[in-house]
């Protein structure tokens, strides 16, 4: 029988038994795996989350580099829907034709079923929940942006009406360029990312490698193109409400975006509004989705930032932030930024440092925080001016939101 995660990750020095009890008490009030909830915690590096997982279960790692130099143009080798209910993500082809692909649950199901979809021989790797999922929900569900939200509309919220043949693995040699590069082996150090992750805030205790040849992942045939720039569906408020649609650089005023939302018919209308309202208002915008005890960013604007440069990053919010005493007081917040944290610091680095006082506002669902609102910098309003308008606004996506589901229900 296979050792336990949290057995390996005390073995490997990472964590201490007393972390581990914690941790699965934060894990299962919230229904995460115990890897994960340890990444969110910040007891561990997700890298060291996925190494360890990668012991577990005798299968390679697919660690930080491995899922950002990914090859984008392998994701059509998987069903969508198989991606989803796996949590599967393509990474690359081996040097026999192999498809290299990262799963949350490297059981011998997964490769299985991955084989018989795409009729191609599988390398499963692994890598921890909370690093993988938001990739693959990105990869596959480019134009469902509130699925990113996890917002289901199949849940009502309260509202009435995993056998692996060790011999497929194959030892290859790290070069000196891109992912294949092993970090920890070269003896350089990888640059640490703007923000986490992918990462999330360093973890107690030394970096480890596992014994034995997996964390090395097959490099591709060619080197893969760079990965296609996300694009959105066009949205029909013009129809619905005679504003004219929300594009993604485009700003919209109170009113407007208050009638916008009241004629919303999808979720993607919702949060192009929301967005839209953020450019008019503010000089720096970040739209966030929480789940599971962290916030993924998605959209972004200022300094020059566009959506790529937080979409799938993941900010635990267990750690001193203005986003979690939002979350906590289920109300917005206006300030300057208060405690700092690790995450926090490097997130503001994405607005060449921290601005004297911000605004973050909740989107809820009944009473479940779904999404943040992150901005700075008003324009032609005082900040507490601004996030009272901005409540106003998450006020109605609440309703909105509620009123989309309930539609879902009785269509």
């Amino acid at each position: 029988m296979s050792q336990r995660i949290g057995e390996l990750l005390v073995a490997q020095g990472l964590v201490t038994d007393q972390d581990v009890r914690d941790v699965l008490v934060y894990a299962r009030q919230r229904s995460m795996r115990l890897a994960s909830a340890m990444v969110a915690r910040g007891r561990i590096m997700a890298d060291d989350g996925s190494r360890a997982l990668a012991s577990q279960h005798g299968v390679p790692a697919a660690l930080i580099k491995h899922l950002d130099g990914r090859d984008h143009t392998l994701q059509g080798k998987v069903p969508a829907t198989l991606a989803r209910e796996l949590c599967a993500l393509p990474l690359r082809l081996s040097r026999d034709g192999a498809l290299v692909v990262c799963v949350r649950d490297p059981g011998p199901g997964a490769i299985v079923t991955l084989e018989a979809a795409t009729g191609r021989r599988i390398i499963l790797a692994v890598a921890v929940e909370c690093l993988l999922s938001p990739l693959v929900q990105e990869a596959y569900a480019p134009s469902a942006v509130l699925d990113e939200y996890d917002v289901d509309l199949d849940t009502d919220h309260g509202v009435e009406p995993s056998d692996l043949d060790a011999s497929n693995l194959q030892l290859v040699d790290l070069d000196d360029h891109g992912v294949d590069k092993d970090f920890e082996q070269s003896g350089e150090r990888r640059a640490s990312p703007a923000f986490f992750p992918v990462g999330t805030e360093p973890g107690r205790g030394p970096r480890h490698t596992p014994p034995g040849p997996f964390a090395a992942i097959a490099p591709p045939l060619d080197p893969p193109p760079p990965p296609p720039r996300r694009t959105r569906t066009t949205n029909q408020l013009t129809a619905l409400s005679g504003v004219p649609p929300v594009a993604q650089a485009r700003t919209v005023t109170l009113d407007p975006a208050l009638v916008a939302l009241h004629a919303a018919s999808s979720r993607d209308e919702v949060v192009d509004t929301l967005l839209a309202y953020l450019r008019h208002r503010f000089q720096a915008g970040v739209v966030f989705v929480v789940k599971d005890g962290m916030a993924l960013g998605l959209h972004a604007f200022g300094n020059d930032l566009v959506d790529d440069a937080v979409a799938a990053l993941v900010w635990p919010l267990s750690q001193p932030s203005v986003l979690r005493a939002a979350v906590e007081r289920g109300a917005g917040y206006v300030g300057a930024p208060g405690d700092a944290s690790v995450v926090q610091d490097r997130f503001f680095r994405l607005f060449g440092g921290p601005p004297d006082r911000v605004v973050v506002v909740p989107v809820k669902i009944k009473d479940r925080v779904v999404n943040l609102l992150y901005a700075h910098g008003a324009r032609n309003a005082t900040l507490e001016a601004a996030a009272i308008e901005l409540g106003t606004l998450a006020d109605a996506a609440e309703e909105a939101f509620v009123r989309i589901i309930l539609d879902g229900k009785t269509s």
